[in-house]
């Protein structure tokens, strides 16, 4: 096999861990206390998840920007736009709560 074939197999094989990009991470807080269950998405996309009982979150993303929406019943909603390669990306939210108006 020569170089060029080589070099060819081996983009082949290492195109997809370009493609796959790493995850969105952090913490969502409120009232300076993490808050549990609240909603992490991907703008314009099915990719979401809960914070845990400590607040963090993880949603594993293609490479790309997006927009990422935390929200949580009762405090205002918060979207921050990120940049995702081929590294973690850490995305913490500090939620403040919102008037409710009777």
């Amino acid at each position: 096999m020569n170089t060029r074939n080589l070099l060819s197999s081996l983009l082949v094989f290492l195109m997809p861990i370009f493609l796959v990009g790493q995850s969105v991470v952090g913490v969502v807080s409120g009232e300076g206390k993490p808050l549990v269950g609240a909603n992490v998405v991907i703008e314009g996309t099915d990719l979401g998840t809960v914070s845990d009982d400590d607040g963090f979150y993880s949603i594993d993303v293609p490479v790309g920007d997006y927009n990422v929406i935390a929200y949580f019943i009762g405090y205002s909603c918060v979207t921050n736009v990120v940049t995702v390669d081929s590294r973690e990306v850490i995305v913490d939210f500090t939620l403040v709560i919102d008037a409710i108006e009777m």
